[in-house]
């Protein structure tokens, strides 16, 4: 659970104990905290966010969502009840870091080098050998 420590609340299930995470006093959000303005409020607009709210609310359907998480530790836990040796997973690897100031300093570089050839006055360009007619 995220590495910290939380305040539960344990009780009697159907089946078993179940175990609730409390919230902290300051993650509990107050009434008062989440009140808009409703002077604004236009009629018109309420009832388009109803609509589209109404839209697309649907049933909480659970078993289409999957917990990643929990079934590769379920796997785990089960490859170590059977006594196969587990693989620590490699490390991701990480994009090599430049020095950003040097970046910066080249890419001005290349600014000022592009800013003073297109400061020089135009060329006549090639002239044509032969007469015009």
């Amino acid at each position: 659970m995220h590495r910290r420590e939380h305040v539960v609340v344990i009780r009697p299930g159907a089946t078993g104990i179940v175990l609730h995470t409390m919230f902290y006093e300051e993650e509990v959000r107050r009434e008062n905290e989440y009140r808009t303005n409703l002077s604004s409020l236009v009629q018109k607009e309420l009832d388009l966010a109803l609509l589209l709210v109404n839209s697309l609310t649907a049933p909480f359907e659970a078993v289409k969502y999957r917990d990643g998480y929990r079934e590769k530790l379920d796997a785990l836990i089960a490859a170590k009840l059977e006594g196969k040796a587990l693989t620590e997973p490699e490390a991701p690897r990480l994009a090599p870091v430049g020095n950003i100031l040097d970046a910066l300093q080249r890419s001005l570089d290349s600014m000022a080098r592009k800013s003073v050839v297109s400061d020089r006055p135009a060329g006549r360009g090639k002239r044509n050998k032969s007469p015009v007619k």
